[in-house]
């Protein structure tokens, strides 16, 4: 019998209901994934079937959940569940969304206002601070050193999003001041006077 076959007739002797934690089951499948129609899509090789879980035997279709993990390599603390159904009728396998799982904690929510107003009195009242990088003797241009301000101690996307909600709101208090972004002279640079930046601030 072809590999398809093996895992089918193994199927067949078991009763309709939930497999999970059966030891034969696993290696019959990995043997007969790459001849399932739809086997391969969505990059699932055989090897990551070694994860399996929620598996479910309902004749002719054997129904599974498994973590996708792509969006951790892209920072994420998520990884994406699918659920797989392998009709043995049709020889086919066929993917979905089924959520999300948290791996990891999440980063604390930061309340960037306040840090947002510091930073805005520092630069209203042309302050010395660390943080801030006076481009000018008149002190009408200056650059943010970002990583002081909101540190690179997380995530990627959880930094990103920090970032972006302090430039929000830093802008809400020293635009109306004149100040604006000014961009081709590197990230967080800021001019009072200059025309609006065309974009949002690197992170």
């Amino acid at each position: 019998m072809g590999r398809v076959e093996d895992l089918a007739a193994y199927l067949r002797s078991k009763p309709a209901g939930s497999l999970d934690g059966d030891p034969e089951l696993v290696p019959l499948l990995c043997g007969a994934w790459g001849g399932l129609d739809g086997g391969r899509e969505e990059g699932m090789g055989a090897p990551k079937l070694a994860r399996i879980e929620r598996v479910g035997w309902n004749p002719p279709r054997l129904s599974f959940v498994i973590e996708r993990h792509g969006g951790t390599v892209m920072g994420s603390t998520r990884a994406e569940l699918q659920r797989w159904t392998v009709d043995l009728s049709r020889r086919t396998a066929t993917p979905e969304r089924a959520g999300h799982r948290q791996l990891e904690p999440t980063g604390a929510r930061v309340n960037v206002k306040p840090i947002a107003e510091e930073i805005a009195r520092l630069v209203l009242g042309a302050g010395d601070d660390p943080r801030l990088a006076w481009k000018n003797a008149e002190r009408t241009r200056m650059s943010i050193r970002i990583g002081r301000v909101i540190p690179s101690d997380g995530f990627a996307r959880t930094i990103s999003g920090r970032r972006k909600r302090f430039r929000a709101a830093l802008m809400a208090l020293i635009g109306p001041s004149g100040w604006a972004e000014v961009f081709g002279s590197g990230y967080w640079t800021f001019e009072r006077g200059a025309a609006p930046g065309d974009g949002s601030a690197g992170v």
